[in-house]
């Protein structure tokens, strides 16, 4: 039980007897969140379960907070209505994906906890695999798989079992009337579970088309011109058009995925500029597929297309749709105490603060992070992970100014001594020739100590101390840092040997292992922003 009250339950199923160790990790805040063990428990076990069915398959995607409720078995049998429920913080749509491409939407109660049903696609399914995926609300981008299942064979299928009662002896009480008999299975149609192929969600028709022809889009469309115009219509951002950009000559099939994906957010306006695209680019086969689905036909310019337009661009949490959909709503003087209206509007202003937010953790400016996650106060749990993001960067940037002040207050004795060397120790040499590459000299202005020294001894604009307390993290090369890495690193150096050696130069080390620290964080987001266009 935690300090709040909650308390947790550990499910477990042991297929043989014997002694087993659980052991419980927690992560410690005070030390960078470094886990470490916070019980260990020796468990006999007298009688396995022999029949024990495994738990669910944890994905990549599974982060720590994350509570499964139900179903807690691997295996899922065809035909059946599955119960789907659990707690995902930071999520913004929870959904199940059915070997059929069919995605069912989870709804969010007002405990937090996601929940629905999933009735299972027929027994030709058996054998493939349902996931448990999530969109979280800090990403522009695609769902992100948590959790894998199996189906495994259910009850036969309606028409196998009409097949095979042709060659059986008919009961009893069975009326021999063929036609009442189609009569009462006709009524009784819907109590009955659903054949493979009916649809089993509220999809519109283009939903239904898109889900049921995906993999042939995938590997057949032509997505050159659908990304400047997805572009040019505002459902993807300039970023995220040169990143599906980049990956088009290598990684077609992604691409089509990551366009896909943008379709099904963006919904039926999306659907409409994709089709117009096909045609106007030939793709015929795919033009074939599609041309003739219908789109609710609704007069432009009345209240019903408005609303519409704003619901779906609120659903996509598209920032230009959105401030577009409600500068119409307001010029046709529609109502702002409609709940439609009300949660654009907060929606819109969710978005504007994680972009300002984002903005501001990129500037690395303290003043500016301060005031971005006052601005985030009324989206807390919706934007927790930023929130964390722009905590661990405020808090780096305090490091880096107490790295600082921590030169700034260094007596002039102190840098002085450091000059007095004719043949300083290695360690003392490295880290000064490490600083002042992070300062900016080349390599050629650093190559011997007597140019250190002359650097060292300069005074105004150009002194030691000044230049410190200008640079600035997001300024300086990888180049120049990888090499000021290596010199610090390569020969072995580590804080307590050099200032075993230089309390002066140790000081000088610490600022300059904060300094690379840094600017690798800085890095760390553009490396991993093209790998989140493409999940799904």
């Amino acid at each position: 039980t935690s300090d709040d009250g909650e308390t947790f339950e550990v499910d477990m199923r042991l297929q043989e007897a014997g002694y087993y160790k659980l052991t419980l990790w927690t992560k410690n805040p005070d030390e960078d969140n470094r886990d470490v063990v916070l019980a260990n428990y020796l468990i006999l076990c007298k009688h396995g379960l022999e029949d024990s069915a495994p738990f669910p398959e944890r994905s990549d995607g599974w982060e720590q907070g994350y509570q499964l409720h139900e179903p807690l078995v691997r295996n899922l049998k065809a035909k059946e209505t599955v119960a789907f429920r659990g707690r995902f913080p930071g999520a913004a749509e929870v959904a199940v994906t059915l070997p059929t491409s069919e995605w069912v939407q989870l709804e969010k109660r007002q405990d937090e906890t996601w929940e629905g049903t999933v009735t299972m696609p027929g027994n030709k399914y058996s054998g493939d695999v349902v996931t448990l995926n999530i969109l979280p609300d800090h990403e522009e981008g695609d769902y992100t798989e948590i959790l894998r299942y199996t189906m495994e064979e259910g009850e036969e299928d309606v028409q196998e079992v009409t097949d095979q009662g042709q060659n059986r002896a008919p009961d009893e009480d069975e009326d021999m009337g063929q036609e009442e008999d189609v009569q009462e299975v006709t009524d009784q149609g819907q109590n009955r579970a659903p054949d493979e192929d009916e649809d089993m969600g509220q999809e519109e028709e283009y939903q239904l088309v898109i889900r049921e022809n995906r993999k042939t889009f995938e590997d057949n469309m032509n997505p050159v011109k659908v990304i400047p115009k997805f572009e040019e219509e505002k459902f993807i951002d300039e970023e995220e058009a040169q990143e599906l950009t980049l990956q088009l000559p290598n990684n077609a099939n992604e691409v089509n995925k990551a366009l896909l994906n943008v379709v099904s957010r963006e919904g039926e306006e999306a659907f409409v500029v994709l089709r117009d695209v096909l045609k106007a680019t030939q793709q015929t086969e795919l033009v074939d597929i599609i041309q003739d689905v219908k789109i609710e036909a609704i007069p432009d310019n009345t209240a019903e297309v408005t609303k519409k337009k704003v619901v779906e661009a609120t659903k996509a949490k598209n920032k230009s749709r959105i401030e577009r959909a409600l500068a119409e709503y307001n010029e046709q003087g529609l109502s702002q105490s409609d709940d439609v209206y009300k949660e654009a509007e907060r929606t819109l202003r969710l978005l504007n603060a994680r972009e300002g937010l984002r903005k501001a953790i990129d500037s690395r400016q303290k003043d500016q992070l301060k005031e971005a996650m006052k601005e985030c106060s009324e989206f807390k749990d919706e934007l927790r992970k930023d929130l964390q993001m722009a905590t661990e960067v405020l808090d780096a940037i305090k490091r880096l100014e107490s790295l600082r002040h921590n030169i700034m207050a260094m007596n002039a004795a102190t840098i002085a001594e450091l000059k007095t060397y004719n043949q300083p120790p290695p360690a003392v040499n490295q880290v000064m020739m490490a600083t002042f590459l992070l300062l900016g000299n080349s390599k050629a202005q650093i190559k011997d100590w007597p140019l250190l020294q002359t650097l060292m001894g300069k005074t105004g604009r150009q002194s030691l101390k000044r230049r410190i307390k200008k640079c600035q993290p997001s300024k300086l090369s990888l180049d120049t840092v990888a090499e000021a890495k290596r010199l610090l690193q390569d020969s072995g150096l580590s804080l307590d040997a050099v200032r075993d050696v230089s309390a002066g130069a140790a000081t000088f080390y610490v600022w300059s292992m904060g300094m690379i620290e840094e600017v690798e964080q800085l890095t760390k987001p553009k490396e991993s922003a093209i790998k989140q266009l493409t999940r799904r």
